[in-house]
Order: C-alpha cells, then sequence, then structure tokens
C-alpha cells in the first residue's frame, strides 16, 4: 500500500499528540508535522475561521497542509467564547467556570475545525462533542480549554484523560478521522 504524505501544521504539542495518535490507525496516511506560525482571523464563524488559518498557511509554504481550530460553546453565554476560546482561556482560565453560575445549566458543546487546502479547494470538516462546563478545572492535561469540559457520558474533563482516551471521543478527533478517510482514499 502506497502511503500519503500529509502536512499538519501547529505549533501546539497536545494538538500534534492528539492527531499523530489518529493517523496511526490509517496505514495509508504518513503524517508530518509543521511548525508555521500564522495569524488567525478572530471570528465567531469557526468554519471561517479554520478557512482562513489554512490559506495563510497554504500562501507561505505552498505545499497541501491542514490545520485544526477548537472552540467552546458554552450555552449560558449564548455560545461564547466559541472560536475565541483562546483569547477567553488565556484571559481567565479555570476561572470561566465562574461565568456560569451554580444554579444555572452548564451546557457545552466543544467543535473543532480541521481545514486542508491541496492547492484547488479548501476542505472544511466540522464535528462537534456535547458536554458540560465543570464546576471548577481539573485535570493535569493543562491545553487551553481541556480542564473545564467534561463530554457527555464522562465524569472527566478532557485534561483528567489520557491522551488515548481523549483521542476516542474528542471532536477534533472526529474531524482528523474524517480527514484522513477522505484523503487514504
Amino acid at each position: 500500500m502506497k502511503s500519503r504524505l500529509l502536512f499538519f501544521n501547529t505549533t501546539n504539542d497536545y494538538k500534534w499528540e492528539e492527531a499523530a495518535l489518529v493517523a496511526r490507525e490509517f496505514p495509508a496516511i504518513q503524517l508530518k508535522r509543521l511548525q508555521q506560525l500564522v495569524v488567525e482571523v478572530n471570528s465567531l464563524d469557526l468554519s471561517a475561521v479554520g478557512k482562513q488559518k489554512v490559506l495563510n498557511v497554504f500562501r507561505e509554504i505552498q505545499i497541501p497542509v491542514f490545520v485544526e481550530h477548537g472552540a467552546l460553546d458554552i450555552d449560558y453565554l449564548r455560545g461564547l467564547p466559541g472560536p475565541l476560546s483562546k483569547p477567553f482561556w488565556d484571559t481567565l482560565e479555570g476561572d470561566i467556570c465562574d461565568l456560569v453560575p451554580p444554579d444555572k445549566p452548564r451546557g457545552t458543546v466543544a467543535r473543532s475545525v480541521v481545514a486542508y487546502c491541496d492547492g484547488r479547494k479548501v476542505h472544511i470538516i466540522i464535528r462537534q462533542v456535547s458536554g458540560s462546563l465543570a464546576d471548577t478545572a481539573r485535570g493535569s492535561r493543562l491545553f487551553q480549554w481541556d480542564p473545564v469540559f467534561v463530554p457527555q457520558g464522562s465524569d472527566k474533563t478532557y485534561a483528567q484523560m489520557s491522551v488515548e482516551e481523549r483521542a476516542q471521543r474528542s471532536q477534533a478527533a472526529l474531524a482528523y478521522r474524517e480527514l484522513f478517510t477522505m484523503l487514504s482514499g
């Protein structure tokens, strides 16, 4: 079987670790990491963020590449911070849990966009996982909002899970699998 070389641009070690783990499920995919710094657009439109991010990378490197961008949609905050989760987390960290009063519903959706550009077309894949906002940050795997998101059917935050556990259920892993399936055929 001929393998396909696929480039993932990320400066984030946690994203790389999860994508590389998922890629092992696909013998036809040989994943390589790029760490091109890219300006991210600030928008509440996750698809637009992913598309602009991958186009910015593609313009710099001129080879087919994919990127990932996450969003944490908190129901009580009408979907915020959404794709702006990184600046929210960088500012508030675990205090983000305090934005929802204790007596209010804590429903949350974690979303990821995986955007792939082959030079002719941009492919956008968005996947999501429902869950809840933890009462307090928990866990040692401190990647952005992982310590505050509890996926449905679990009592652990993503940060309390091993990378293998997280890769079985995360929205990013679901999107990676769809991309790798599309490119394996």
